[in-house]
């Protein structure tokens, strides 16, 4: 996308040009948008699933099904353009620390005996295994089917809340 014309990315929706401008006055615009979409998308499906249960809320940013592994392909590709075009560099960062933020707060409310900002640390380890748990069930899928991103997830989150109760 960063090298892709309005008229390219119109045809990719099945839009026309004039349509595309018409909501969006520049690719920036659109990118903007489609990262606030799609940020509120995932943090209100995680909060959703984490009232419940956080180790099934933290799940819903992995890529267990066609559309995660969507919303999955799209955060990828747009790290990889933000190598090369600061704007988007500062989108993906934004979008990142949001998600960060959001399930700071989820862990804290889930696990109310732990002090703030462990909770909040807590939630950027797990954010880091969740990032790299997405990257290789993406490019290895068979390795790493949704049962084993789950199980690592669990297992992860056990192992990390015990070092914060033990400290």
């Amino acid at each position: 996308m960063p090298h892709a014309s309005m008229r390219a990315i119109a045809r990719e929706a099945g839009c026309t040009t004039g349509v595309l401008t018409h909501h969006f006055a520049s690719k920036k615009d659109l990118v903007e948008y489609a990262s606030t979409w799609l940020i509120a998308q995932i943090t209100n499906r995680v909060s959703r699933a984490a009232q419940d249960d956080l180790a099934a809320g933290i799940a819903e940013l992995l890529p267990l099904d066609e559309a995660r592994r969507d919303e999955a392909r799209l955060w990828i590709t747009v790290f990889s353009w933000s190598a090369t075009d600061d704007y988007l560099a500062g989108e993906l960062v934004k979008g990142h620390r949001t998600i960060r933020r959001h399930l700071g707060k989820i862990v804290e409310e889930s696990l109310p005996t732990v002090p703030s900002d462990q909770a909040h640390f807590l939630a950027v380890q797990i954010l880091a295994v969740v990032d790299g748990l997405t990257l290789a069930a993406l490019t290895n899928p068979e390795d790493y089917p949704p049962a084993k991103q789950r199980g690592v997830l669990e297992a992860t989150i056990v192992a990390l809340t015990a070092l914060v109760d033990s400290s």
